[in-house]
This record gives structure tokens, C-alpha cells and sequence, in this order.
């Protein structure tokens, strides 16, 4: 039996199990009222009454034998609800009203009783049934309350269908930091799937994750994807982002320290990112924005999709023909650069390095383990570890 047909059934057996004492109930409802003696001598005649000696003549008329078992039982219950002793100094109606209120009290009871023990074992079942599901999501970073979300941001890291090793490390490295008023999705983005192996690896990082982007194209870094990534997300995406980065593997990115940078920024018609050339230019108006990281609204992408601009100019650099974009189309009116939040890694051989700040945005060319176990280690990324008897930690 499948997991998801073992909790039908549990889900059907506990319908069954909170319907039982309704019915139960219902059936016990003539008892409860004072109304519920004519009901009752409609299926045999009880004939009470109260002697000079304080005794009690109770006889029944059974209309036929169909109905001698059920005069028999209500003999019985009459005398379990009402001993001896009691008879003669109670009348018929306050005896049947306190039998109405034990009965309605135990089941109300009973009632609460099996209600929250089915809807304890519900959840618990639930959750052991659905805890290797397929498209069960590892958990993410903390996220803000739903209404202290300032704006949302999706971050595509373009990645090849076999970097199997880098996702894995890059969710680590994502996964873990927390984004306090800003909805941070972070995505990978893949060309076409085109053998077995890669259908079946990334198929399972799909249903493990649910954070692959497969983009109809062929896998290329000048050819055409980053193109095909801002111009599809508006059409596939099956929600609207503030913003939309396009990003790589070799970049570290300090989610909270982003968040802030964009945080006092329009809304629309943005683009943000590491201006250059020269390395040390603070004019965003001028060049273009490093293939580090940059960040476009939602509007930009929007008009990437449908201008006629774009698609004539898709071969060369990715990030200087989107610069070439936005220029040509006379968009992108507010523009910002992030320095010195955003560099090369000092040990690159190339771009535009420098020493790590504590007011770092993004460190980029990050190519070798070693480097990066240097900048997670200056950013303490594993401070938010907390003291436990199962690892020990230094």
C-alpha cells in the first residue's frame, strides 16, 4: 500500500471513528429532553406510579414479542440510571432529565476525547508518511513573517545540467542565512537536459529541492542563455518578483548585506549591480554591470521578453550585451553601483580584486575550495551553530 493510500485510509477510518459517537449521540437524544417519554412509550407502556408505602409498581406491556427485548432493556436502564431508593421520591420527569444530563455530559466528553486524539495521530501520521515524499523541500533560511515582507527577490545562478557538486555546496551556503524582511528565492538555471544521467540526477534534485530552472536552450555562457533567462522567467515563473539577479557559481553572495543594499531602491526600471569598466568607476551610467552579479526589476525583464532589441544581440559577453540592452532601449533610468560591497577575491589573477570588508555584498572568482573556506570563515557563516552534546566545534 502507497504512502499516500495509507493516510486516505487513516484519514477515512478517523471520519468514521468522529461519526460513531455523533450517531450514538443522536440516538440517545430522546432520552435527553423531558419530550423524549412519548417517544418512548411509543414502543412500550410503562406504567409508574407511587405508592402509600413509598414503593414502586412498574410494569410493561409488551404490544408483542417483537418488542419484549426492547422493554426489557429499558427496565434495565431505568433501574441502572435509577436505583431503588430513589423511586417514589423523584418523579418521571426530573428522573429523566438527570438521566438526559449524565448522558449528555459523557458524551460531550467522549466526543472531545476521541476528536483530539484522532487529530493528534492525524498530524503525527501525516508527517511520517509525507517525510520522504517526493517534492518535499529541504528546509530554507528564516524568513520574515508574511507581514513584514518588504520585497521579494529571485536569484538565478546560472549553472551547468552536471555541477552537481556546486549546487549541493551553494545550498549550503544560501540555505543557511537568514533574510529577515526580503523573500529571497534562490534558483539554478540549466539548459536542456540531454542525456539519461542528467534527466535523472537533476530530475532528483527536482523532487528533493524544487529549485532547478530548466531553460529551452542549449547549454552555452556567450551564446544566448543569459538572454533566454530574463526574456522566459516573466512567461514560466508562476509568480511576479520585485527584482530578478542573474548570478554565478564562483560568487559568494551575503543574502542580509543585498537585502539592505536594495532595500531603499525604486521598485521599477532598476538596474544594480558592479559598474565597470574601470574597476574603480562609481558612475552606473556609464558601462555596464559586472557578470558577478546584477539585478534588474521585474519591468526589465518584462520588456526583455518583448522588445526587438534583445534578440538581434545575443552572442559575446553576457553582461556587457546587457548593458547594450538597456542602453539601446533607453530603459534602466535608475542605475546603481555597489562599491566597495561587491569585488574580485583578492587572490584572482584577474578583474577587480581587493581585501575582504565586513560590509561585503558579494566576493566574486571564488574558483578553488581553498577560497572559499578563507571567505566563509572571515564572515563566520557557521556563527549561528549552537552548542549541542552531538558535534563538537571550536
Amino acid at each position: 500500500m502507497s504512502r499516500q493510500v495509507e493516510l486516505t485510509h487513516y484519514q477515512d477510518r478517523t471520519g468514521r471513528s468522529l461519526l460513531c459517537p455523533i450517531l450514538f449521540s443522536m440516538g440517545f437524544l430522546p432520552y435527553m429532553c423531558p419530550l423524549g417519554a412519548p417517544f418512548l412509550r411509543s414502543s412500550s407502556t410503562f406504567m409508574i406510579g407511587a405508592s402509600s408505602s413509598s414503593s414502586t409498581a412498574i410494569s410493561t406491556t409488551s404490544t408483542s414479542s417483537s418488542t419484549g427485548g426492547a422493554s426489557v432493556w429499558h427496565r434495565e436502564l431505568r433501574r441502572l440510571a435509577f436505583p431503588p431508593f430513589m423511586e417514589g421520591h423523584v418523579n418521571m420527569g426530573v428522573r429523566w432529565r438527570i438521566l438526559g444530563a449524565l448522558l449528555f455530559c459523557g458524551l460531550c466528553l467522549g466526543c472531545f476525547l476521541v476528536f483530539f486524539f484522532d487529530l493528534e495521530m492525524s498530524s503525527s501520521i501525516s508527517q511520517s508518511l509525507g517525510l520522504f515524499g517526493a517534492g518535499v523541500v529541504a528546509p530554507s533560511a528564516p524568513r520574515a513573517a508574511p507581514g513584514h515582507v518588504e520585497f521579494s527577490l529571485l536569484i538565478g545562478v546560472l549553472t551547468r545540467a552536471t555541477d552537481y557538486a556546486d549546487r549541493h555546496f551553494l545550498r549550503l551556503v544560501y540555505r543557511t542565512q537568514p533574510t529577515l524582511f526580503v523573500e529571497i528565492d534562490v534558483k539554478f538555471v540549466v539548459c536542456n537536459l540531454t542525456n539519461v544521467e542528467q534527466k535523472v540526477l537533476v530530475g532528483l534534485e527536482i523532487l528533493r529541492y524544487g529549485d532547478i530552472i530548466v531553460l529551452n536552450c542549449t547549454e552555452n555562457m556567450d551564446n544566448g542563455k543569459t538572454y533566454t533567462y530574463f526574456s522566459s522567467l516573466p512567461r514560466i515563473l508562476p509568480r511576479r518578483y520585485d527584482y530578478i539577479m542573474k548570478t554565478d557559481t564562483d560568487t559568494y553572495l551575503r543574502l542580509g548585506h543585498l537585502a539592505e543594499s536594495l532595500r531603499p531602491l525604486p521598485r521599477e526600471d532598476l538596474y544594480y549591480g558592479f559598474v565597470i569598466p574601470p574597476c574603480r568607476s562609481r558612475d552606473a551610467h556609464r558601462g555596464y554591470m559586472s557578470g558577478m552579479g546584477y539585478v534588474l526589476s521585474w519591468d526589465l525583464a518584462e520588456w526583455i521578453g518583448v522588445s526587438e532589441i534583445p534578440p538581434k544581440n545575443v552572442v559575446g559577453p553576457e553582461d556587457r550585451l546587457v548593458g547594450q540592452w538597456l542602453d539601446a532601449g533607453n530603459k534602466a533610468r535608475n542605475r546603481y553601483t555597489e562599491k566597495p560591497g561587491m569585488y574580485d577575491y583578492l587572490g584572482a589573477d584577474k578583474g577587480c580584486p581587493q581585501a575582504l570588508i565586513p560590509e561585503t555584498v558579494a566576493v566574486h572568482r571564488l574558483k578553488t575550495q581553498v577560497m572559499w573556506i578563507d571567505v566563509l570563515n572571515y564572515f563566520n557563516a557557521t556563527r549561528a551553530l549552537k552548542p549541542s552534546n552531538l558535534y563538537h566545534i571550536v
